[in-house]
């Protein structure tokens, strides 16, 4: 799987960007041939105006790999995600995950299901994968995957062997109710929402 990473601002968001990228294990190519990366990681500044504005332009610049290029995952941390996180979720849509700065212990995390994500869906184009192996690929993806993996879930519900049509169904009821537990408002045990 081909992994694109764009680091912007200081020399610290260059050294956490490097960081990252070494948690990814061997079955990992970090590129700089954005329309060739499955997964684009956007590691932001938002200190200064000049900053947020170069940010968001990168951001949108790289959401447009979802459409000609080969990008399946956005994610965007830094800085900006720090600060802005709740409206770079419901301003940019393409982005599929917010990283802030306060998740930064996540990230092995974030690198393993990434990694584990790009390993299943090879695996469901695979001609030589059995269709057991593509059902069993497909649920890796629900479990890690994000909005714009339903389009690419619904692909297998025709022209394929039954198992494989049940484990598309199965993995978009379950990305379905997953993502709609991650947009539900939090609430203190009283009922009183809680700010994201």
């Amino acid at each position: 799987m081909k992994v694109g990473f764009v680091s912007l601002g200081c020399s610290k968001n260059l050294v956490d960007s490097e960081q990252i990228m070494g948690m990814f294990g061997p079955q990992v190519e970090i590129t700089d041939q954005y329309d060739q990366a499955e997964v684009i990681f956007i590691n932001t500044c938002g200190f200064i105006e000049i900053a947020k504005r170069e940010a968001i332009d990168v951001i949108l610049e790289m959401a447009e790999y979802k459409s000609t290029g080969c990008c399946q995952r956005l994610v965007v941390l830094g800085c900006l995600a720090q600060r802005y996180a709740k409206e770079l979720r419901e301003d940019i849509p393409e982005i599929d995950l917010v990283v802030p700065l306060s998740d930064y212990a996540k990230l092995n995390e974030i690198a393993d299901k990434t990694a584990a994500y790009g390993v299943a869906r090879e695996a469901t184009v695979d001609p030589a994968s059995s269709p057991e192996r593509r059902a069993a690929a497909i649920a890796v993806v629900a479990k890690s995957g994000s909005r714009s993996d339903f389009a690419w879930l619904a692909s297998f519900l025709v022209n394929q062997p039954e198992p494989v049509k049940q484990a598309a169904l199965d993995a978009m009821r379950h990305l379905d109710a997953r993502l709609r537990q991650q947009d539900a408002p939090l609430v203190t045990n009283d009922g009183a929402p809680i700010s994201r």
